[in-house]
């Protein structure tokens, strides 16, 4: 996301203005445009949740979902994928017992039935 666009953004939302500003000035770029797809998830700003695919080397499917970071604590990892409607309905609809899902760094990757014993 440029410079540009975050701003753009941060316009968008009023009262919030003054918190995005002092955040994007001690973060990192990428640390900057997670927080702000998960904001603007949250908030109901993006219409469509943008999840990429992949094949694993066993030719299974991984889906990277964006705006969110596996900590490797299943139950926290999980009721992160439950709180964010978006991820939830799309993961309800969509996500098959023989797939997986990882978060946007891919170094923790859960397997789709474990998933779905935690949705709700």
């Amino acid at each position: 996301m440029s410079t540009d666009s975050f701003y753009k953004l941060k316009d968008q939302l009023n009262n919030d203005t003054y918190l995005l500003e002092e955040f994007g000035r001690f973060v990192p770029d990428s640390t900057v445009e997670e927080f702000v797809e998960s904001f603007r998830r949250q908030n109901n700003i993006v219409e469509e949740l943008e999840i990429e695919e992949y094949e694993d080397e066993d030719g299974d499917t991984v889906y990277v979902i964006p705006g969110i970071e596996f900590t490797g604590d299943v139950p926290l990892d999980m009721k992160q994928l439950n709180d964010d409607p978006q991820i939830y309905d799309w993961l309800y609809g969509n996500l098959q017992i023989d797939e997986a899902v990882t978060d946007s760094k891919m170094l923790i990757v859960y397997g789709g039935s474990d998933v779905q014993d935690y949705l709700e």
